[in-house]
């Protein structure tokens, strides 16, 4: 018998003994779990037909979570939308702090709605669900689990649950598909438009519109069939040094990954971590050239400029939020597998009272994604940017009882059918090079270019 088939055998045991509590007021969610045998949560989550999918892995433990089917949804838009999820949220008692909704946010208000980019109608300025069960590997221990509302309004959930176990039983090992192939290549903006773009904003920062915008770029890909993005994160997970990795999939029409090295934040209780990530080098092809590259990095005034703008917006941010907020004194070197960046460490103590929309709404977006000041720029990026940015850049995580951690979405793709759209940006400031800077997302994007067997579009 499969892991997977044996846990639900086992899972259908505790459920069916359940109580389901019919004085409860508040509806409470309930998280049942057993121990399995090894199985990947990619090749589940590849195999199992649901419309609702969830891949969470932790950037700094050695944690990953796949969710699929939905016991609560919730989606909401509008420029109160961080509010919003909280507020719905707050209607539901977790008994278990093992419990977390998962999902994020458009970047801007309505930046999913422009027709520019086909596939973000299919997103919300805010979208979460509750998966119905999880596959989650803590080190080397795998736990299957379901989650269960209480509450007389849903005086059938026991009987859904189990209907739901028999047909997740179905897993078995995931077929085997030929390698997928590039056969198209598209960028929005070209080269041309991309540095007609940056004289556009290197006149707004010498006018002193602002002091730093961040611009970004599409990179579109036609394959000749559908790829699959759980295959897609299984591949870059080979390559995710000091990256989150997660999947969101709300039909089966498309589904949004990231490969991102950048915490928006983290919080435990009213212990908060959140950083400044910003300036960039690419890694040497050796050690020599490796520590000279990050050498470079380290002194260049230009690139240490811009990473000060992140770290000052964010400290600027968090103070009428927290009791405390410490931040490295010098940045370090965060290396990733083809680039590294200038890193800095901020521990915060909350404030009694502040809830995680304060913060998402205060610390959405820093200028490692927007630019400074933070309006201004945002002004700047609608003007100059020729399509919609939908979940790019954008805050993707998960919301417990005690808990909370929020990716920022770089380094992204949108995939719909046989097509994928890339998602990378560079940050712009008084000195910048707009060649470099061309050169810089091309190697963002090269972790998913080099998924392919064909890289020399």
């Amino acid at each position: 018998m499969n892991p997977v088939k044996k846990g639900l055998a086992q899972l259908a045991e505790i459920i069916g003994a359940m109580e389901m509590m019919p004085g409860e007021v508040m509806p409470v969610i309930k998280r049942v779990s057993v121990e399995i045998d090894k199985i990947d949560p990619l090749d589940w989550l590849d195999h199992v037909r649901q419309s609702h999918k969830i891949y969470w892995r932790e950037r700094d433990v050695d944690i990953e979570i796949a969710g699929a089917g939905a016991v609560v949804v919730y989606y909401a838009d509008g420029h109160n939308r961080f509010q919003q999820v909280l507020s719905h949220f707050e209607r539901y008692r977790l008994d278990n702090d093992h419990i977390n909704f998962f999902g994020g946010f458009s970047f801007q208000p309505g930046s999913n709605k422009d027709n520019s980019t086909p596939g973000w109608n299919r997103y919300y300025d805010a979208y979460f669900f509750l998966p119905r069960f999880e596959i989650s590997r803590h080190g080397d221990k795998i736990e299957l689990a379901v989650n269960i509302m209480v509450h007389p309004s849903k005086p059938d959930e026991i009987s859904n649950v189990l209907t739901q176990l028999h047909l997740f039983a179905a897993f078995a090992e995931p077929e085997a598909r030929p390698s997928v192939n590039i056969n198209s290549r598209g960028d929005i903006p070209g080269r041309d438009q991309w540095l007609r773009m940056l004289d556009s904003a290197a006149n707004l920062i010498q006018n002193g519109a602002f002091e730093k915008i961040v611009l970004a770029r599409q990179t579109h890909l036609g394959c000749d069939f559908p790829p699959s993005p759980w295959r897609l994160l299984k591949k870059l997970r080979k390559h995710s040094l000091n990256c989150y990795l997660l999947g969101f999939q709300s039909d089966e029409s498309s589904v949004f990954i990231s490969h991102t090295p950048e915490r928006l934040y983290s919080r435990r209780g009213q212990k908060l971590q959140s950083e400044a990530l910003a300036g960039t080098r690419p890694r040497g092809k050796t050690d020599q050239d490796d520590i000279s590259l990050r050498n470079e990095l380290l002194n260049s005034e230009k690139e240490r400029r811009e990473h000060r703008y992140v770290l000052d917006g964010i400290l600027d941010n968090l103070a009428g939020l927290c009791e405390t907020v410490n931040s490295d004194l010098n940045p370090s070197v965060l290396k990733l597998e083809r680039v590294q960046h200038l890193y800095s460490k901020i521990e915060a103590v909350l404030n009694r009272g502040i809830k995680d929309s304060d913060l998402l709404a205060m610390l959405h977006p820093t200028p490692a994604v927007g630019g400074w000041p933070r309006d201004k720029a945002l002004t700047g990026i609608k003007e100059i940017e020729p399509f919609a940015r939908g979940w790019y850049a954008a805050p993707v995580g998960l919301l417990g009882s005690e808990r909370a951690e929020f990716a920022v979405a770089i380094r992204s793709a949108l995939i719909q059918e046989s097509k994928m759209i890339l998602f990378a940006g560079a940050g712009i400031v008084r000195d910048s090079e707009p060649e470099k800077e061309w050169n810089e997302l091309e190697n963002k994007i090269s972790n998913y270019i080099n998924l392919f067997p064909m890289t020399q579009l």
